[in-house]
This record gives C-alpha cells, sequence and structure tokens, in this order.
C-alpha cells in the first residue's frame, strides 16, 4: 500500500472492527488475500499490463472504492442491531444490511481473486460482450475459467468469514460480482493494447490499438459500480432469507 492507502486502511479497519468481529474479519480477509495473490505472478503481470506496478500499490482512492461504501453499512447494520435506528421490522433490517455488506465484499474479492489469478491462465480469455472472441490477458471484460473459479472462490471465503456456514450465498454473490464486473469493463472502460510491446493499458493513446470498452469508467468506477449492485442483491437475498 502507498502512505495514503495504509492510512485509509487504517480508518476503514477501525470502523469495522467497532462495528463487530464479522465485519472486521471480512475485511481483514479481502485484504490480506488480495495482497498476497497480487504477488503471485507479478513478473508475469507487469509483462501484460502497462503500469502494473503502479496500479497494484493500493493507494486511499482504491481503499475507499473498495471499503467506503462496506463501512457505511456495517455502521448502519450495528446500530440497526443497537436498536438506534427509528424502522419498523429491525430483525429484516439487520438481514437486508448485512446481505448488502456481504454482497459487497463478494463482489470486491471475487474481482480481485479473478484479476489476479485470471491474469495467469495460460489460454486467452473470451470478451463476456462477444464469447467467440478471444482477447489479450489484461483486458477489462476479459474472462477465463480460471478467473471465474478464482471469483467464485473468493466470493464464498467472505461469506464464510462472515456468516461460517453462509458460504453458499458469498460464492453465487461473489460469482454474480465479477461478471457484473467483467461486464461493466468489457463496455465502459478503454481496454487497448501497445502495438509495439503488446501490453495492455486502460487510455488511448499513441501506438494503442482499442480491444474494447470506452473511456467512461476508470478501474475504481467500475468496481464500486459492480460493488454496489452486487450489495444491492445481497441486500434483497438477505430479505429473502429472512422470511423463509
Amino acid at each position: 500500500m502507498s502512505r495514503s492507502g495504509a492510512a485509509a486502511a487504517l480508518v476503514v479497519g477501525s470502523v469495522h472492527m467497532a462495528c463487530g468481529v464479522e465485519y472486521g474479519l471480512t475485511l481483514i480477509l479481502f485484504y490480506l488475500t488480495g495482497s498476497r495473490l497480487t504477488r503471485i505472478g507479478s513478473k508475469a503481470k507487469a509483462a501484460l499490463e502497462e503500469r502494473y506496478e503502479e496500479s497494484s500499490r493500493r493507494t486511499a482512492t482504491q481503499v475507499l472504492a473498495n471499503s467506503l461504501a462496506g463501512s457505511v453499512l456495517a455502521v448502519t447494520a450495528a446500530a440497526a442491531a443497537a436498536g438506534a435506528l427509528p424502522v419498523q421490522a429491525p430483525a429484516a433490517w439487520r438481514a437486508a444490511l448485512h446481505g448488502a455488506f456481504l454482497g459487497h465484499y463478494a463482489c470486491c474479492c471475487a474481482d480481485t481473486w479473478s484479476s489476479e489469478l485470471g491474469m495467469l491462465s495460460a489460454g486467452l480469455p473470451r470478451l463476456i460482450t462477444n464469447p467467440r472472441r478471444r482477447v489479450p490477458r489484461g483486458t477489462n471484460g476479459g474472462v477465463s475459467l480460471l478467473g471465474l473459479k478464482a471469483g467464485a472462490a473468493g466470493g464464498a471465503l467472505m461469506g464464510a468469514a462472515f456468516w461460517l456456514a453462509g458460504g453458499d450465498l458469498g460464492l453465487a454473490l461473489g460469482t454474480l460480482g465479477t461478471l457484473l464486473d467483467s461486464l461493466l469493463g468489457a463496455t465502459l472502460q478503454y481496454s487497448g493494447v501497445h502495438t509495439a510491446s503488446g501490453r495492455m493499458a486502460s487510455a488511448p493513446g499513441p501506438g494503442m490499438a482499442r480491444v474494447c470498452g470506452r473511456l467512461v469508467l476508470s478501474n475504481d468506477g467500475v468496481n464500486a459500480l459492480a460493488a454496489a449492485s452486487t450489495a444491492l442483491a445481497g441486500g434483497a437475498a438477505g430479505l429473502l432469507l429472512q422470511g423463509m
């Protein structure tokens, strides 16, 4: 992490732990496993993607993109559990907030795992918006079997960390999150390949050939939007499970 990233992580980590061990444990496992996976095959990844070494260092912006919404959900859920929210059916609210919290981190962890391990897949990934088309490794929206399996495992870990026996929901939300992130990346995030070096980049420039996507969202923007959408799905799932 950069200095700003470490400072932001300290703040959001303290908030999560203050809300409950389950929230803090989920956050710790997310960042711990993500940082470990970033180091796997780092030289090969750097050869595939421009500015990989710079982007692999977590800044405050990246930390908050992945954890600010989780912090808000954790604080709100803790307040609901303490009876501090003037709402009807507090149990249903807690279930929805727990599901949203899990959905958020299942998506974030699944995206990190699928990105870091999917880039090392032996075969070229397929573009999620056109499965017949093979694209270079590191393309936003490129999907491989290894990446999908890694994303599902990351989501399952978040489910296990938060609910112990709730791995099935975490796996489902993690798979949904990684697919949604890939879809957004393939359409709203620019992917180009440098014709001379063959390395991927997320911004157009001299010597770049566009592979897919438009320059609408940054990687952090795609992650935040995918996580928010998966959090909504998790909240709805929490409500459904509460009614069973």
